[in-house]
């Protein structure tokens, strides 16, 4: 019984984390800071789709 209980506010609270979390992400409050080659990369990817 204890098992299934705790089990259960386990689940509750991993739920509500990744609820929160995309909650922040999808009204852009949280954007990482992305490394300078990682923009780069999306610049060459974007300018070779456009050719």
């Amino acid at each position: 019984m204890f098992n299934w209980i705790s089990n259960l506010f386990a689940v509750a609270a991993l739920d509500a984390a990744i609820y929160s979390a995309g909650l922040a992400s999808t009204g852009g409050m949280h954007q990482m800071k992305e490394p300078k080659g990682l923009q780069k990369l999306a610049e060459e990817s974007k300018n070779c789709k456009n050719k």
